[in-house]
């Protein structure tokens, strides 16, 4: 038979005061017969042997009955405060769902210490699962979003080819137009794949020491046809997975192609700084807005200029910085102008 903490705490505490009670009476009883065997012969025969003790065993036996049920309600009391924080606890567990994760524990002022750390960390674990579910759902949704938009395209124009005759020209032309479109979302569907496997900690990791300015040097070069770049490469070796290097670079400087001026250049160098090694990418393009700063790094945030254009997913600097904490490393937007974009790996 299964009994509640409550209960059982109350009978430890209850028993703990009846045992003190108790011995404290033994002791009692014990001084006093002590000090009756020792009193003279003529002290002792003016009070018949009978009734000698017999008040302190009555004034004994009233406190006992008295202690006992003021015992047993001093442990209901006890037990009753030191674990409401855990009727709080119980209370809040029955009302979180993946619809409302926004319920916590009220921390009370005169919870115990140890009950006090068990409400604080559960109403930090709520917080993030809070963060985590509603990451995930907007997430679901951009990823719809973004998927249904050049889907609903293609589908369109399809339909239209198949309604209208077209010439050999017009229809290598739909054609060609499909095919980038499909590259485009299996472009996007990979992002999501690896943005997934981030999230989930199963980036497949394979680290290994390399010299950094080749690996980079390797991501950038399909990149020169298409910008003006300038290499500060110094010798410089990590311990890192070199795939995933490259790809991190690889989408800064796409990021970076997309923004820079026609007359402007991108510089990309590598170092190493305060013992770590370190990869930027500048670029000469306009200053990122005070106001994106903070979310140029979200899951399919996009700035105006990059919503106008329409250019990308607005999941590579998100990807990136991902990949990088799962390197061990960190990918941060340097203060001011010109942009640069600075990845600093574990030494």
């Amino acid at each position: 038979m299964t009994t509640t903490l409550r209960l059982r705490l109350t009978r430890y505490f209850a028993g703990v005061l009846v045992g003190v009670l108790l011995a404290f009476a033994g002791t009692v009883w014990a001084i006093i017969a002590v000090e009756e065997a020792s009193e003279p012969p003529e002290v002792a025969a003016l009070e018949p042997p009978e009734h000698q003790g017999r008040n302190v065993l009555l004034a004994l036996a009233a406190a006992i009955v008295v202690a006992v049920p003021l015992a047993v309600a001093g442990a209901a009391t006890i037990a009753r405060r030191g674990l409401a924080s855990l009727d709080d606890v119980v209370a809040t567990a029955k009302q979180v769902s993946s619809e409302r994760l926004d319920a916590r524990v009220p921390l009370r002022v005169d919870a115990p210490t140890e009950v006090g750390e068990l409400v604080t960390s559960m109403n930090a674990m709520l917080e993030r699962l809070d963060r985590s579910v509603a990451g995930m759902r907007r997430f679901t949704a951009d990823a719809s979003h973004e998927l249904r938009t050049p889907l609903a395209a293609l589908m369109t124009e399809l339909e239209v080819t198949l309604r209208q005759p077209r010439d050999t020209e017009a229809l290598c032309d739909t054609i060609g137009g499909a095919l980038e479109s499909l590259q485009d979302m299996t472009r996007l569907v990979e992002a999501l794949l690896a943005q997934a496997q981030a999230d989930a900690g199963s980036l497949p990791i394979a680290s290994r020491t390399l010299e950094l300015a080749a690996t980079v040097k390797r991501a950038v070069e399909p990149y020169d046809p298409m910008a003006t770049l300038r290499y500060e490469l110094d010798e410089v070796t990590a311990h890192a997975d070199p795939l995933w290097i490259a790809r991190i670079v690889a989408n800064l400087v796409d990021n970076a192609v997309k923004h820079v001026p026609a007359d402007g250049e991108i510089r990309v160098r590598v170092q190493r700084k305060d013992g770590r090694p370190q990869v930027e990418v500048e670029n000469d393009g306009p200053a990122v807005p005070a106001g994106d700063r903070e979310r140029i790094f979200e899951r399919f945030y996009r700035g105006e200029a990059a919503r106008a254009s329409g250019r990308g997913f607005g999941l590579g600097l998100s990807l990136a910085r991902e990949i990088a904490r799962a390197l061990g490393g960190e990918l941060t937007l340097r203060e001011g102008a010109p942009t640069c974009f600075v990845l600093t790996l574990r030494a």
